[in-house]
């Protein structure tokens, strides 16, 4: 029997990372919690492992509140039980909850809580890899970015406000007895070999592995033979969802696995050039920096001129990311991304002639702007204005987030959208629907697009009691407006790239 099979890893119903016990003693401990509700229809937690301890004092001692107390957690993110104050008697008890794991207009609650944690796919991996390579691999997390606030502004060599996600690429890799390569895909279920053959002869993400090996050779580094299994469980929000965190963790996997000595900043340059695979490139470095450099609970302050970097608590207390994709994807999004490029730049040099200092649109003031409506076309000022006060917005909304001000760093969120929408134009009617739906519900700070240009996801920061109520009417209203089924994931902050402990995965 496999570890999976023998154990669970159990939920919490503020998505933080659970524990591990026995799968048996798991459903006893589900099966005793619910009998006793069928009974007693309402109670405490400290009467519950009361009984509990009656029950299974024998087996396990004092140990018994522990089990209680996590499987009891694990049932409230699922959906399973609730918790309700009565102010009368002064108690909070522990009820059954009877909407439980119903799937409301094609949207599941979010009680429905996925059981793949980043151990669970670990280990499924670690399996994947002793299968086919008959040795064993370290294992390592790359996780997934989002940007909060500074959309657009990388290319403007502006400021953005970044940070890692609990979705992410996992990899198992190993030294390799044979003299060449091999790389499998586990989500797409394909092997391919990674020699020396030209990287545009491979198929999608296996060409961001030869890229790497690539440039990592053209600065003098020997990459021996290596096998590797790899998985990504991140969201298909982005036309290149997973691309920037598989490009940064297959990087810091050689590095740590060949002792390669390359800084971060390094590590970074390598990902950015193996992700786009051209030395002309020059976006996406700032998701490599967060996807490597990220803390949990935290938010990463990136300069995008001179690449540097600073934290930021994140504390959403009772909020938490919510990221509704709308499933609209527009095939011109990349030559409208190089029309906005060529709009600010043009902007730019109109403005650098009257102010020979000004470097890029972050040395411009609102004002400069203001004194120069009639040197710029409107289309072209209102470009400029949005990144001005998209660069303006990172700042504020660091400062809200030091002092705990979370209904002004929602307001920033809707002010960006606002910008992107009306200032930039690189929004869609779907997009803009969804964000002016959670206007109107109290448990919502702030909603705005993120990612693609034209259609893509919100991204929103919602009270979690309001979760389920808000995806089902949102979800319906979408589907009536545009005929469209709605996604929805809640994502938590993480980690940059970890190698995953051991002792957790076998």
């Amino acid at each position: 029997m496999t570890l999976q099979e023998d154990y669970v890893l159990t939920v919490h119903p503020d998505y933080r990372s659970g524990v591990k016990m026995k799968r048996a003693r798991y459903n006893e401990i589900i099966d005793f919690i619910l009998h006793t509700l069928e009974h007693e229809k309402e109670i405490t937690i400290n009467r519950l492992i009361e009984k509990a301890n009656y029950r299974f004092w024998d087996e396990l001692k004092d140990e018994t509140g522990w089990y209680v107390y996590h499987v009891k957690l694990d049932m409230e993110a699922r959906g399973l039980i609730k918790n309700e104050r009565c102010d009368k008697k002064k108690k909070t008890f522990i009820v059954r909850n009877n909407r439980s794991r119903v799937k409301r207009n094609g949207i599941h609650p979010i009680a429905d809580v996925p059981e793949r944690t980043s151990e669970l796919l670990a280990r499924k991996l670690r399996l994947k890899f002793v299968e086919l390579f008959q040795h064993e691999p370290v294992l390592v997390n790359s996780p997934g970015v989002i940007n909060l606030i500074g959309e657009h502004t990388e290319y403007n060599f502006g400021f953005a406000m970044q940070a890692a996600i609990d979705k992410s690429v996992q990899f198992a890799i190993s030294p390799s007895a044979n003299s060449y390569s091999s790389v499998y895909s586990m989500h797409a279920n394909e092997l391919q070999i990674i020699g020396e053959g030209e990287p545009e002869n491979l198929p999608g993400e296996f060409r961001i592995f030869s890229n790497t090996i690539r440039h990592l050779k053209s600065k003098g580094h020997a990459i021996p033979a290596f096998d590797c299994v790899f998985f990504s469980d991140l969201p298909t929000t982005r036309t290149d969802a997973s691309d920037g965190s598989i490009a940064s963790g297959f990087v810091f996997s050689l590095n740590l696995l060949f002792d390669l000595k390359l800084s971060v900043l390094q590590m970074i340059r390598v990902a950015q050039l193996a992700k786009n695979g051209k030395q002309e490139q020059k976006l996406g470095i700032i998701d490599h920096f967060t996807s490597i450099l990220s803390k949990e609970k935290h938010v990463l302050m990136l300069d995008c001129q001179r690449l540097t970097y600073n934290y930021c608590t994140l504390d959403l207390k009772e909020y938490c990311i919510l990221v509704c994709d709308s499933t609209v994807r527009n095939a011109s999004a990349q030559y409208i991304l190089e029309e906005r490029k060529a709009e600010c730049a043009e902007g730019l040099d109109v403005l650098k002639k009257k102010y020979p200092s000004v470097n890029s649109l972050r040395d411009i003031s609102i004002e400069t702007l203001i004194d120069n409506i009639s040197c710029l076309p409107l289309h072209i000022l209102k470009r400029c204005q949005y990144v001005v006060q998209e660069n303006e917005r990172v700042h504020l909304a660091g400062k809200y987030l030091d002092v705990g001000k979370l209904k002004a760093f929602g307001q920033s969120i809707y002010k960006t959208h606002e910008g992107l929408s009306r200032l930039y134009e690189v929004s869609c009617p779907e997009v803009d629907f969804l964000v002016e739906q959670t206007k109107h519900v109290p448990g919502i700070l702030g909603s705005r697009l993120m990612g693609e240009i034209s259609g893509g996801c919100t991204l929103n920061i919602i009270h979690k009691s309001s979760v389920n109520s808000f995806t089902d009417e949102l979800g319906s209203a979408y589907r009536s407006k545009f005929g469209l089924d709605l996604k929805t994931y809640v994502l938590n902050t993480s980690a940059g790239a970890t190698l995953l402990s051991e002792q957790k995965i076998i």
